[in-house]
């Protein structure tokens, strides 16, 4: 008996300790912060801290990551503990300084409202991203000034990345339109957030963009630890703030992000055990242009 009970201890730490611990850096060696990390089987994620850490709950060194930052490339492979892991930067683009926004007018995309529908990435760094058409016929109001993105935060000072794609030709996100990192801190409660890319000179594309949140799994947007049960598995979890405001509309073409791979959010769309369709619903977020 006492044979069998040395031989479950040693296992025991591989089962509830299980983890993978690394290091993000740039072509020069420099640690990235704000890089998301997700398990390929979706069973958890991480986001860097300052020194370019992370560490993956439940994952072992035979599970695919995916890590992901704007403005470098992505990569997905099998990390070993305490890995250094180099992630390789994207040109940036050239930004055509002969035409600058004048402020003089502008335009609002989108009819985005405060409702009590909310989005919850749980303990995924998930992203979310809303579709945004350019159909304006003024076409002199092609910078994109503000975004307006709604959340609701029980966390004091929690904070999101904001994420603007091209649009591919087959309607799917495609290229960073920003390619730095836009930390936004959420405003508390369930709240308008307003953020300026007027200085990023950022011309919306002819076949659209699309916008929207990447959520970050940072020790500061932790929620306290639920317990639920799994059969008759007892398992503490977590849940990251904020949450993102929804709304219902009768179509949409939003996009969520999982693990390396974009899904349409209608794909999400299943029958309730009431046999209910669930609503569809997007990301409440408004795009304000400027000529």
């Amino acid at each position: 008996m006492m044979k069998r009970f040395i031989i479950f201890l040693l296992f025991l730490p591989n089962l509830i300790f299980s983890q993978i611990n690394g290091v993000v850096v740039d072509d020069n060696n420099k640690p990235l912060e704000f890089v998301n990390i997700w398990n390929k089987d979706f069973s958890a994620g991480a986001t860097t801290n300052q020194e370019g850490k992370f560490f993956v709950e439940k994952a072992t060194d035979k599970d695919t990551l995916v890590i992901s930052l704007a403005g470098f490339e992505s990569r997905e492979l099998q990390v070993k503990d305490d890995q250094i892991i180099k992630l390789k930067s994207i040109k940036k683009q050239i930004i055509d300084s002969s035409v600058l926004p004048e402020k003089k007018r502008s335009h609002t995309i989108g009819k985005a409202i405060r409702q009590n529908l909310f989005f919850s990435p749980a303990n995924l760094p998930w992203i979310h991203v809303k579709y945004f058409k350019n159909e304006n016929p003024d076409k002199s109001i092609r910078f994109i000034n503000k975004v307006e993105v709604f959340v609701r935060s029980n966390v004091a000072n929690a904070t999101f990345k904001l994420r603007v794609f091209k649009s591919n030709s087959d309607g799917t996100p495609g290229e960073d339109l920003l390619i730095e990192p836009i930390i936004v801190q959420a405003v508390r409660d369930n709240r308008k957030n307003t953020i300026n890319l007027l200085d990023y000179k950022i011309q919306i594309p002819e076949e659209g963009v699309f916008v929207g949140i990447e959520w970050l799994l940072t020790e500061n947007n932790r929620i306290k630890l639920t317990a639920f049960y799994k059969g008759d598995e007892a398992i503490a979890d977590y849940r990251c703030a904020p949450d993102l405001v929804c709304n219902k509309v009768e179509e949409s073409n939003a996009y969520r992000y999982m693990a390396g791979e974009w899904k349409r959010n209608d794909t999400f769309i299943k029958k309730t055990e009431l046999d209910e369709v669930k609503p569809i619903i997007e990301p409440a977020i408004n795009l304000i242009l400027t000529n």
